[in-house]
């Protein structure tokens, strides 16, 4: 990537209503040329939610990461490292089990995802899918650091003027966030007698067998309609 590309990506992007990644993300997909771009923010270890995503298959995409709390980008995240799976198709029975199966369900067929990272600090990851298996060339894989780069570097940006221990009005109002889940983990975790991460995953496991948005279930656990039990 030369800096004219980086500067024709950038240049001329129109804010809609205080709304910038989304836009990015457009970009970002077609200078790339993939199927789509997401990029997540994570408030905490557990809980985020998706700053932004061109459209097409990368809303989707976003929505099962969030959903599911696994994929390309929760990883990435996690580890500090790109990940990716080439052909989720061959890898239903694998790595993001559930994720997989919904994922190419919806019509994306590879994933790739880039931590948004300087140093060991870590805030989220670029996810960029694909509407056809194959790995990522190496001048493309190359283009998708600098751009999570980028992207990280705007993400701390939006945080610099908020308030000591805030955060940033653009940050705390990402997609797919919602703090009765963040309320109901705390509450699961003490029923359980288990962590939070523990108490997270099993909010996740009985949302899916139940065929249930996880933040109705939440909501039932805030409320005081449904308590967890082992």
């Amino acid at each position: 990537m030369d800096k004219e590309w980086m500067q024709d990506i950038l240049g001329g992007l129109v804010v809609d209503g205080g709304e910038i990644v989304s836009p990015l993300c457009a970009r970002f997909s077609c200078a790339l040329m993939v199927g789509g771009v997401g990029v997540l923010f994570m408030v905490d270890e557990q809980h985020g939610g998706t700053l932004g995503f061109s459209p097409g298959i990368a809303d989707d995409g976003e929505g099962l990461q969030l959903s599911l709390g696994e994929g390309p980008g929760v990883d990435a995240h996690r580890v500090g490292h790109p990940v990716g799976v080439p052909d989720l198709a061959k890898s239903t029975g694998g790595r993001w089990i559930e994720f997989g199966r919904s994922a190419v369900a919806s019509g994306i067929a590879a994933v790739f995802g880039f931590p948004l990272a300087i140093g060991a600090a870590r805030v989220g990851a670029m996810t960029v899918y694909q509407a056809t298996p194959g790995e990522l060339s190496d001048d493309v894989f190359a283009d998708c650091l600098m751009l999570a780069d980028v992207t990280t570097h705007l993400v701390i940006g939006l945080q610099a003027d908020a308030a000591p221990g805030a955060l940033a009005k653009e940050l705390a109002e990402v997609r797919g966030y919602r703090p009765e889940i963040h309320q109901a983990t705390g509450m699961a975790a003490a029923q359980l007698g288990v962590s939070m991460a523990e108490a997270l995953v099993r909010l996740r496991a009985y949302a899916y067998a139940e065929e249930r948005p996880l933040i109705d279930v939440s909501c039932d656990i805030v409320d005081l309609r449904l308590r967890m039990t082992s």
